[in-house]
């Protein structure tokens, strides 16, 4: 199981500093234009969501996980 979430943990790491967190960053924009926001308990979902999640459909998107994985087939009805 450590192998399983080094390698979430390596491509959420890696997503991140490749695209950030687009939500994130769209709670920052707003706040540049002057209108005033404050993050909220409310939020924390969605981020870590959008930090998690949607970093890894971006690197699906792209074919670009990395890490250590399991491959198996079954044969003679047994993995």
């Amino acid at each position: 199981m450590q192998t399983c979430l080094a390698s979430v943990a390596l491509n959420v790491r890696r997503g991140i500093r490749q695209h950030g967190i687009p939500i994130l960053k769209e709670m920052v924009d707003a706040d540049a234009s002057g209108e005033v926001r404050h993050f909220e308990a409310a939020h924390v979902a969605a981020i870590a969501d959008d930090a998690v999640r949607g970093t890894w459909q971006r690197l699906q998107q792209q074919q670009a996980l990395t890490g250590k994985w399991i491959i198996f087939g079954v044969h003679e009805e047994i993995n």
